[in-house]
């Protein structure tokens, strides 16, 4: 009996984790998918212990997480396709560490917010590439790292991804 209300429980708290994405609750969405994920796991430990108690709620419980690991797995392949392109079209205007940390981004917010996090990573880094050419800081053909401006992208997208989305999404 346990095994089938863990079960159940860590399918609520991947439902939560969804909820705790829109609604951007702080420090909530990495303590529940922890959550969510150790009950799942135990659940799985017990299912192979004693695999006639628990099949349905041990499976509406990883169906949930299953939808959750497949929003993440498409932001982690747009993030790594766009940004692969990039390097391969630039033919080395950008660097592998870049790609790298796109995927991930892709992966920790999945899709949609994945649009949202490149986005903002490559206005801000067109800004101030912009003002630093201007202001002859550097030239035309000298490096600008974009890994900082990735970061500080998946930090806002953090915090303000869902509310820009809706933003946007308003717009049309």
């Amino acid at each position: 009996m346990i095994c089938i209300v863990l079960g159940g429980l860590g399918f609520l708290s991947v439902q939560l984790l969804d909820i705790v994405s829109l609604k951007r609750i702080p420090g909530l969405k990495p303590l529940t998918m922890l959550v969510g994920n150790g009950l799942l796991v135990f659940s799985i430990i017990m299912l192979c212990l004693s695999p006639d108690k628990l099949a349905l709620p041990l499976w509406s419980g990883w169906l949930g997480w299953a939808l959750f690991i497949g929003r993440a797995a498409a932001g982690g392949g747009i993030g790594l396709g766009i940004f692969l392109l990039i390097v391969i079209v630039s033919r080395g205007g950008m660097g592998w560490g870049d790609v790298k940390l796109a995927a991930l981004i892709g992966l920790v917010f999945g899709f949609p917010l994945v649009f949202v996090a490149l986005l903002i990573g490559v206005v801000l880094g067109g800004v101030v590439a912009a003002l630093l050419l201007l202001l002859r800081i550097k030239k035309r053909k000298e490096a600008i790292p974009f890994g900082p401006f990735l970061a500080l992208a998946a930090i806002v997208t953090l915090l303000w991804g869902s509310n820009i989305l809706s933003w946007y999404r308003g717009l049309f």
